[in-house]
């Protein structure tokens, strides 16, 4: 009787941690998503998606400038930046910690853009920390988003 009951506990406990696994794995994938689409929003140019990409109370860190906070100064700030055509952006995350309705990303992203009547620039690389949190309703939005450069041989 007793062999049956741990058997029991040992297969309850093991489909209890499968599941929050399972769950967490699909939040894992959605953040990934919503990092993608963001990419995307950036090669496409579209501000308005990005800026919707945050919280309507976000803040963004950005390298030698104030801390902006909210979505229309989010806005602002992506279309103030110098007109290239972004050829690719992609972030690759090192970590990705999730604890509910909140999670951290840390990582890598890779950008590679052209100006006008140029070549295509070299890819450019830089360190993000992103703090994601899940609205209801709303998916997975980011809350703080703060990147800067990284090791300049890196981008020789």
């Amino acid at each position: 009787m007793y062999t049956h009951l741990m058997r029991f506990f040992l297969i309850l406990v093991s489909g209890l941690c499968l599941g929050q696994t399972f769950a967490q794995n699909k939040k894992h994938q959605e953040i990934i998503k919503q990092s993608a689409q963001f990419s995307a929003y950036y090669v496409e140019g579209n501000f308005e998606g990005m800026a919707n990409t945050y919280t309507e109370d976000a803040m963004i860190f950005p390298p030698g400038k104030d801390i902006l906070v909210g979505k229309a100064a989010i806005r602002n700030f992506w279309e103030s930046l110098p007109k290239t055509n972004i050829l690719s952006h992609k972030s690759v995350p090192e970590k990705l910690i999730i604890k509910g309705n909140e999670a951290h990303d840390y990582g890598y992203y890779f950008v590679q853009s052209q100006k006008e009547e140029e070549a295509p620039g070299p890819v450019f690389s830089a360190k993000y920390y992103i703090i994601w949190v899940k609205e209801k309703g709303k998916g997975w939005k980011m809350k703080m988003d703060m990147w800067n450069s990284r090791n300049a041989d890196w981008n020789k």
